[in-house]
């Protein structure tokens, strides 16, 4: 179906993983709102909150995806592992829901953040992932990963990598497009932020809690242990949009839970971020120029690769090396001439 002014309605369905997929589809969602398109957002969970609370006029649907758990005590990989049929059934029964949504809502155009059962037969569908690739000691995974992936975006109309074109990438080998699939596109990285003028530093450090329970609970009371008896003055925001208290604890500062201008605001008046190596959280602060320092999850294959590539774990912070470009107005616009 070719989009036309009157026929523009555009379905946008970030992965509930975290508040990585989410953030990063709110650049997204307003270049289509910039080109006239109606927005409808389907996602559940901590995601579908988030975009509720930004405010972004678009109409939100709940739409689950895989329910996958993780467990304190047992390793990233090997909790995916045991979980396969389930994420295999849920890409399945995705793909059937979808169909319905479509029909009811009337649905022009689907935009899928890293949810591989999301395309229509009928409907223009885009995948959007920065990973083509895994990168870990085992050859066979790593092939057997590439394969998987290359399948399920040849489903799809297009692949959207939110990279940059050409020179060093910010994933690296994790978004090169090593099955020469030729409706791939590097749209540039997205970064919901506004490049600010420098503020006064008000916090020492900054620790961005992200990413799935329990680690992010995990990593948050690593950090509430650390600096309970120190004198530098520590911010913590939790990325929990389900609350807004804050509350200080000594020296300690709590948020729960910010909308984009006030997180802006206050990475910007923090001297150093401290975050988990989540793609999204590096495309922010590549775009905000701050020092950052980066663990990986534990476990967490492509964490633990982009941690490692860009020298993020020391003790002495450092900016990351990867100009900020998006390229993804041109690549909308494209989409009318297709």
């Amino acid at each position: 179906m070719k989009l036309t002014k009157n026929n523009k309605r555009v379905l946008i369905c970030p992965l509930n993983w975290g508040l990585g997929h989410a953030a990063r589809c709110i650049v997204v969602i307003k270049g289509f709102q910039e080109r006239g398109y109606e927005v409808i957002v389907a996602s559940s969970g901590k995601a579908k909150a988030f975009i509720e609370q930004e405010d972004l006029g678009v109409q939100t649907i709940e739409f689950k995806d895989y329910d996958v758990k993780y467990y304190a005590k047992m390793p990233f990989w090997s909790s995916m592992l045991l979980q396969l049929p389930k994420i295999s059934w849920g890409i399945v029964k995705e793909h059937f829901v979808l169909k319905k949504i479509v029909k009811i809502h009337k649905i022009n155009l689907v935009l899928s953040d890293n949810r591989y059962g999301l395309f229509h037969p009928e409907v223009k569908s885009i995948l959007m992932t920065h990973q083509l690739n895994l990168i870990s000691s085992s050859a066979i995974i790593n092939l057997c990963f590439k394969h998987i992936v290359g399948y399920f975006a040849k489903q799809f109309n297009e692949v959207w990598v939110p990279d940059l074109k050409d020179g060093e990438r910010l994933a690296q080998k994790l978004s090169e497009n090593t099955l020469k699939l030729k409706h791939v596109k590097y749209i540039g990285l997205l970064s919901r932020f506004n490049k600010v003028c420098l503020a006064d530093i008000l916090f020492d450090k900054l620790y961005l809690i992200s990413g799935p329970d329990p680690e992010r609970t995990v990593f948050m009371n690593e950090v509430i242990h650390k600096h309970r008896d120190s004198t530098q003055n520590i911010a913590l925001l939790g990325g929990n949009p389900t609350q807004t208290k804050t509350t200080s604890i000594n020296n300690i500062h709590f948020f729960n839970h910010l909308s984009t201008e006030e997180l802006q605001e206050l990475i910007s008046k923090s001297k150093v971020v401290f975050c988990r190596a989540g793609y999204s959280s590096l495309m922010d602060v590549c775009k905000l120029e701050k020092l950052v320092i980066a663990k990986a999850t534990k476990g967490q294959l492509e964490q633990e690769y982009l941690q490692k590539v860009h020298d993020l774990n020391h003790n002495q912070p450092k900016k990351i090396q990867v100009p900020y470009e998006n390229y993804l107005s041109e690549i909308i616009d494209e989409l009318e001439l297709a």
